[in-house]
């Protein structure tokens, strides 16, 4: 099990962080909580699970030729890289219902081949010593950057360092392995590239498992709380299973919306899983809606989508309204308190009448960024929406405090500004467009 330079140089520096890490009081003092959370007991079985799958998957590789002992090394990276990672994003995972899609996409991109390249050829070791942390400090420059605006031009020198760094390394790579063809086309190779690949295929299925684990595990206490009667329970759980099986959205949505209605009797438990289910099937079949009447909230509820905004559970509210929302997102989430816009929809059970964007400005410093990102955002929904004005583009640059109706054949566009108390010089700007 030979390390290369650039392995060695990231043990050392590894070492060095360490050592610093123990060192440093202040930083010392968060291990002991953040072990003793790892030491939970669902945490470790999961963890112990984890490690059980992938020694499961070296074994069945092992016995069809696909790996031996001289990969256990890159066995042990790809454990602590992608086994660890994916295993502790679990959460963001529940929540991307395609991940699982995207991630067998990754797997058998050409990407993957030209790291291998750019993996297997190390500089000398000199070079890797100084190249190590020197692209550390960037690729950490260019995460913290890449979703704040005001830094996009920290964002692209750091990532230009970065692309220009793999340039190097992939050249290097290529120059080795052309240079020496007969030992990089050897079938010890062929197996080291190999064997990430058919180790992340063979871990997906249990990240799978464990996340429909976790839907029923988390929607247990709900049901619990929600519902008194234990046999009631019971027989919730019995039937969310069933109905529900794999179907790790539909479990979560069921669970949350318990909160809204008080289940006394099976008939109720066996109503609203039915409502959840038709709601499902209307969302993949979305209602043909007259343009005059509104548009299918479960197609407005992704207008905005490519700017990061999705309105979650289109759902009722009161005196036959239904609404949706999208989570907030802050526009400088490095401010105490960030500038954050947020989108909604209004409307019935079975079409959206009203979208609406607010931005809430808080912080002034980055106040001409956020109003640029509402102003496109806003030019997005109108596109989306297939309302057509020509002054609405105009409208938007106004900053007045007041409202601007702009009126169409069948829609009213407003936008609205709105400052907060005297004692918070912020405001927020509103766009809506509904029907008339």
């Amino acid at each position: 099990m030979n390390l290369s330079n650039r392995e060695l140089s990231t043990l050392i520096w590894l070492a060095v962080f360490t050592t610093w890490v123990m060192l440093n009081a202040s930083v010392r003092s968060s291990i002991p909580p953040l072990i003793r959370a790892i030491c939970q007991g669902k945490v470790l079985a999961s963890l112990l699970l984890a490690g059980l799958w992938i020694i499961l998957s070296t074994t069945i590789l092992k016995e069809v030729g696909l790996w031996n002992w001289e990969n256990l090394k890159t066995t042990l990276v790809w454990a602590l890289t992608f086994g660890f990672v994916t295993f502790f994003n679990l959460s963001r995972i529940s929540e991307d219902h395609a991940y699982f899609k995207k991630t067998t996409r990754d797997i058998f991109r050409v990407t993957v081949a030209i790291t291998f390249i750019m993996e297997l050829y190390s500089f000398p070791m000199i070079v890797e010593l100084l190249l190590v942390p020197f692209l550390a400090l960037f690729t950490a420059l260019s995460v913290f950057t890449e979703r704040k605006p005001e830094y996009a031009v920290a964002h692209k020198i750091s990532f230009s360092v970065l692309v220009t760094a793999g340039c190097f390394y992939l050249l290097n790579g290529l120059y080795q392995a052309i240079n020496d063809f007969t030992a990089f086309a050897s079938i010890a190779n062929l197996r080291e590239f190999t064997v990430p690949l058919f180790l992340s295929l063979l871990y997906l299925p249990f990240i799978y498992f464990l996340k429909i684990y976790m839907a029923y595990e988390s929607g247990a206490p709900r049901i619990t709380s929600s519902i008194t009667d234990k046999k009631l329970q019971l027989y919730a759980k019995r039937k969310a299973i069933t109905s529900f099986a794999l179907d790790t959205q539909l479990i979560e949505l069921w669970t949350h919306e318990l909160y809204k209605d008080s289940l006394t009797s099976k008939a109720q438990v066996l109503k609203s899983i039915q409502a959840l289910k038709d709601k499902k099937y209307a969302e993949a079949h979305p209602p043909v809606v007259a343009r005059e009447d509104g548009w299918s909230p479960y197609l407005a509820r992704l207008f905005c989508s490519d700017d990061g905004l999705v309105a979650g559970n289109y759902r009722p509210q009161f005196d036959e309204k239904w609404f949706a929302n999208s989570p907030m997102l802050e526009l400088s989430s490095d401010d105490i308190l960030p500038n954050n816009i947020a989108y909604y929809i209004e409307g019935d059970e079975h079409c959206a009448k009203k979208l609406t964007i607010k931005l809430n400005v808080n912080t002034f410093p980055n106040k001409l960024e956020s109003e640029k990102y509402f102003q496109d955002l806003c030019v997005t929904l109108l596109k989306a929406a297939k309302v057509e004005s020509d002054s609405v583009t105009e409208t938007l640059g106004v900053n007045k405090k007041g409202q601007k109706d702009i009126f169409t054949n069948t829609h009213r566009i407003s936008l609205i500004k709105e400052n907060f108390k005297k004692k918070h010089r912020g405001y927020s700007q509103i766009f809506v467009i509904e029907t008339l």
